[in-house]
């Protein structure tokens, strides 16, 4: 969610900020003076917490509960009795994340701390792991540890995040998640288990990019065809087609008044990862005609000319190379 200051959340900021003053023995003069100002300091801050540490849960603790935003955010709320999860309004409406998103959002669950003789929320037992067993759209199913716990905010109650990775995020759709709370012994036994019933929500479909990729120089019209190749066909029998992929494309292009080469492109965007098509026209240097530019044609050269000298009047093109994959030409004039 939107990390801001309202009316309604400026106390438990202020109180954040005068906590990260006293972390960096900030003066009157240096004092963290809003929002902006605490996030250029982030860094700084997350470095010096959790010197005094006695242990990684409470060292993760300290510095984690600089980063634990928006406090506006609601908690998946874990009932001990009924073993159900509520999930906060703006998730249910929104889903988790968005596929594609790299620890985007962070959830944060509140529980109990006491469950019969059970303290869920033991910083000093380590041995104690709190996590999330998930299952996405596609049948994969992973758990994933919480390394912030906080038992300071709330009193009475264990707060612990979720970070949606982009593991969590591959595949857009129904995401099938549990709390699971477990000790083992030396010898890997279960020792201690408390596990929550399953709550569904999803993952909000997006065209899916490989971020590496992209500072590897690779383009982003081939990495949105590969993700729209792989995206199944409204019938569900099949991948759909790749499309011919034009970005800033105006409705009638003049190659005659283009110097050097020029790409042609639009930009293409599936919300159910469906069918995607469309049809653009060349036009013939001889015969003036408009034909189709798709399809298998979708790298076909212009028809040469049966012009035997230059004419004074008439646009050549004189390909100079491959763009993507996809020849390119210069227009010249005699």
């Amino acid at each position: 969610m939107i990390t801001k200051v309202t009316n309604e959340t400026r106390p438990l900021y202020n109180s954040l900020f005068e906590e990260a003053d006293a972390l960096l023995e900030n003066t009157e003069d240096t004092a963290i003076a809003g929002l902006d100002d605490y996030f250029s300091r982030i860094t700084e801050i997350v470095g010096a917490a959790g010197a005094s540490a006695v242990n990684t849960r409470t060292r993760n603790y300290e510095k984690r509960k600089f980063l634990a935003l928006p406090f506006s955010e609601g908690y998946f709320e874990v009932d001990a009795n009924t073993r159900t999860i509520s999930i906060p309004d703006n998730f249910a409406r929104n889903g988790l994340s968005v596929q594609g998103d790299q620890v985007a959002e962070t959830l944060y669950f509140k529980i109990d701390r006491y469950f019969d003789a059970q303290d869920l929320g033991n910083m000093i037992d380590e041995s104690l792991i709190i996590g999330i067993q998930w299952r996405d759209s596609a049948g994969n199913e992973h758990f994933s540890v919480s390394d912030y716990i906080d038992i300071v905010s709330h009193p009475g109650y264990v707060i612990f995040n979720w970070d949606i990775n982009e593991e969590i995020t591959r595949n857009s759709g129904p995401i099938s998640f549990s709390v699971r709370i477990y000790r083992l012994d030396e010898n890997k036994n279960v020792e201690y288990s408390f596990s929550t019933l399953t709550a569904t929500s999803f993952i909000s479909s997006a065209l899916n990019y490989d971020a590496a990729a992209l500072l590897e120089g690779e383009s982003m019209n081939s990495l949105v065809i590969g993700r729209l190749t792989n995206s199944p066909a409204p019938s569900g029998t099949g991948s759909a087609e790749a499309p011919i992929i034009i970005t800033n494309l105006p409705s009638y292009q003049d190659l005659a008044t283009v110097t050097g080469e020029r790409q042609l492109a639009v930009q293409a965007y599936s919300p159910d990862g469906g069918r995607i098509s469309y049809v653009w026209q060349y036009k013939g240097l001889n015969s003036g005609d408009y034909s189709n530019f798709s399809g298998s044609n979708n790298n076909k050269n212009y028809i040469p000319t049966t012009d035997e000298v230059f004419m004074e009047d008439n646009t050549y093109y004189v390909k100079t190379g491959t763009v993507n994959g996809v020849d390119a030409y210069r227009a010249i004039n005699p």
